[in-house]
């Protein structure tokens, strides 16, 4: 944990809940709003509500270009199969930063991660 070794284990938990695969946004939410000195717990929100609205836009993309390129069997064998794969990778990555979370590491994940702790 880089500067900021005395993080009670409340702001830990508060952290890792951030990242509850689909339901976190609500508990970020909250946090986003209510929570203004703890900048461990405002960071893990900001950075699980970007993780989550990429995930949507992603899978938001990814359907309109099934539905585009729904006459080119080979585009869409491409397209659907990284469809299913995005929500295993979003679910284990939660999984993960729930763990991480919970310990207290600062995880930064790319680009989401820089700009939510420049927000914070």
């Amino acid at each position: 944990m880089a500067g900021n070794e005395t993080l009670s284990s409340e702001s830990h938990a508060k952290g890792a809940i951030c990242y509850i695969p689909f339901a976190g946004w609500i508990i970020s939410l909250f946090f986003i709003l209510t929570e203004r000195e703890d900048r461990y717990v405002r960071f893990n929100a900001l950075q699980s509500m970007m993780l989550l609205f990429l995930y949507i836009g992603l899978r938001i993309i990814l359907g309109l270009l099934i539905g585009f390129f729904a006459s080119t069997d080979i585009a869409v064998t491409i397209l659907t199969t990284t469809d299913r794969l995005i929500s295993p990778v979003y679910f284990i990555a939660s999984i993960i930063l729930i763990y991480k979370s919970y310990l207290g590491v600062k995880v930064l994940l790319p680009k989401i991660g820089s700009v939510a702790e420049e927000e914070v």
